[in-house]
């Protein structure tokens, strides 16, 4: 069974990227831009992006997301209001 739970977190409170090898099930967590992100899963070696982020536009939209959170975070400093975002957290009922 699947219990889902809502949660908002405010722009300011992500701080890292999460990489999920989806054949290893290694994990890597980055708070870098995410042009620096590895290639390559650094335990089984397998290809999650090209080389470049020209070559490999998945590498591009996360780092315009990171961007435009970047500058969420800013511009939300200067006005009277803040921003949250909803997520749903999905956790097995074992756990």
């Amino acid at each position: 069974m699947t219990h889902e739970e809502r949660i908002y977190i405010a722009a300011d409170d992500i701080q890292e990227i999460e990489l999920q090898c989806k054949h290893c099930a290694a994990r890597l967590s980055w708070d870098s831009k995410p042009a620096l992100f590895p290639d390559r899963c650094p335990i089984c070696n397998e290809e999650w992006f090209k080389r470049t982020v020209q070559t490999d536009p998945r590498k591009m939209y996360l780092f315009d997301l990171t961007e435009r959170l970047q500058k969420v975070r800013e511009t939300f400093k200067e006005v009277g209001c803040s921003v949250a975002f909803r997520i749903a957290a999905r956790r097995r009922e074992s756990e």
